[in-house]
């Protein structure tokens, strides 16, 4: 289990703390990253980064069971349960998930707590809120969000 420090931290070196207080530090040719200078993210900065993404689960949408998608999906609603994707998914400020969850690409604007397989990477970004075991090549922790739990780089 590790605990990322919120705080000042330059662009590559990550502030990581392990359970006992004492630094660790990381080579900058690191996967995981806690970026100081988070950029907002809304609709618009999404579909400029990932093209446009539908909404699966409005903000009082609640659901429980077995989702699998196709296509860029945003959640903003509550999920409980188990969740696919081959495509992008976005967990949006609203949403409330407990479930597990597997596609290319997770971004994190709201609350999880599950675990997380993604092929290309994970995106934690601030205020959201996070507790699980995490697995992706590339994992982005951004200033101001919360995450217990444990991180696998594969």
């Amino acid at each position: 289990m590790s605990f990322w420090k919120k705080g000042n931290s330059d662009k590559n070196t990550p502030n990581l703390i392990s359970p006992s207080g004492n630094w660790q530090s990381n080579s900058t040719d690191t996967n995981v990253s806690l970026d100081s200078q988070t950029e907002k993210v809304n609709k618009s900065t999404i579909e400029q980064r990932f093209g446009a993404v539908r909404s699966a689960l409005s903000a009082n949408t609640s659901i429980q069971g077995k989702l699998s998608f196709d296509m860029p999906v945003r959640i903003d609603g509550k999920l409980a349960g188990e969740f696919f994707s081959t495509q992008l998914v976005i967990i949006g400020e609203s949403a409330e998930i407990s479930a597990n969850i597997n596609a290319p690409i997770v971004v994190i604007l709201g609350k999880l707590k599950g675990n997380i397989v993604a092929n290309d990477k994970i995106e934690i970004y601030e205020n959201s809120e996070v507790e699980g075991q995490i697995k992706a090549p590339k994992i982005s922790i951004f200033d101001g969000a919360l995450f217990n739990g444990q991180i696998t780089i594969s």
